[in-house]
């Protein structure tokens, strides 16, 4: 038997152990980013299986085709079926959600386990033993290649505008499956997660905010209700299609500065800056060009990156663009 994956991140790497363990003698992988792999383009329907990662666009590669699957299904198909599912999804909070629910259901003594795209594949995480519940985090691009998979309860916690430059439309599950019973379990002893405004130090009377996890205009907004003057907002990075000018009103509430870089700088800056008051702007080509001027410049109050992009035009992930400004910020 033959498969394929198609797209070789973390659920392409735990997708090849769970084909292996299928049978699969021989894996071919096809992946854009990587010299080690072949092109895409090069794929042909030859395959008893084929993997497709929840980051390719199927729309724009007419050539894949067959037996299409997922990281998601082929785990559905190999977990312990008395164990149960709760998935999690939406536009913003669904990593932030996904966490706390799986402390909540460990707290009350059922083992759970948070995974999906939260950085931990559900194919990783079927082949651990004794687990009662699986809390799964599920992007839009995960649910377009759901068959077979169900779950025991969903929450869909919210819908916004984002990855418009995938999608044409906006449109909505017409199920949201909801359970009942107790969570008031040992509450005060949830933690939280990194790169969602995340304290990343307090140096001389300014604290550093890492909010990278912030992609969209929304996540944005948010952040920007927990701040106030004398504060910078960092933004920017790989524009994708988003509207900003809903960010006006309470960048000029709520921020002194803002400082646009990366790729989408002078975007960003075009749609924002007629709608500014008395918020002084400055536009820089990276991340860590931004950092340092507004650690040389900037005296007291508070500093925080919350880019309204993907973080793709200077770093892998949103994970290591975050890393990266602690390091920037340390330095």
């Amino acid at each position: 038997m033959k498969a394929a994956i198609i797209g070789y991140g973390k659920s392409g790497a735990a997708a090849k152990k769970l084909l292996l363990m299928k049978g699969y003698e021989e894996i071919h992988i096809f992946d854009d980013n990587s010299e080690e792999y072949k092109n895409i383009a090069e794929f042909k329907n030859e395959y008893d299986e084929v993997v497709v990662s929840p980051g390719i666009d199927l729309s724009k590669h007419k050539n894949i085709c067959g037996n299409i699957t997922s990281e998601i299904e082929l785990a559905y198909n190999k977990m312990n079926k008395n164990a149960e599912i709760i998935g999690i999804t939406g536009t913003n909070g669904k990593s932030t959600t996904t966490h706390l629910t799986a402390q909540i259901i460990n707290n009350a003594g059922i083992k759970a386990k948070a995974c999906g795209n939260i950085g931990y594949p559900f194919a990783t995480a079927c082949l651990e033993e004794n687990i009662n519940v699986f809390v799964i985090e599920l992007s839009s691009f995960q649910i377009e290649l759901l068959k077979m998979f169900k779950m025991k309860a969903g929450c869909i916690i919210n819908v916004t505008q984002d990855h418009l430059d995938r999608y044409n439309t906006l449109s909505l599950a017409d199920k949201v499956c909801n359970f009942e019973g107790d969570v008031s379990y040992l509450l005060e002893n949830l933690t939280s997660m990194p790169h969602r405004t995340e304290l990343v130090a307090s140096i001389n009377g300014v604290e550093w905010i890492n909010d990278s996890k912030a992609t969209n205009v929304d996540s944005v907004l948010t952040a920007l209700k927990s701040i106030e003057k004398p504060s910078v907002l960092l933004i920017g990075g790989r524009d994708k299609k988003s509207d900003y000018s809903p960010l006006a009103e309470l960048i000029n509430n709520n921020i002194s500065k803002i400082y646009y870089f990366g790729e989408a700088a002078d975007l960003i800056k075009n749609q924002l800056s007629p709608l500014l008051n008395n918020v002084e702007e400055e536009s820089y080509k990276t991340l860590k060009e931004c950092v340092k001027y507004t650690a040389e410049t900037f005296k007291k109050g508070t500093v925080i990156l919350s880019p309204a992009c993907t973080s793709f035009d200077e770093f892998k992930s949103y994970e290591h663009r975050g890393e990266q400004f602690k390091e920037y910020v340390f330095e």
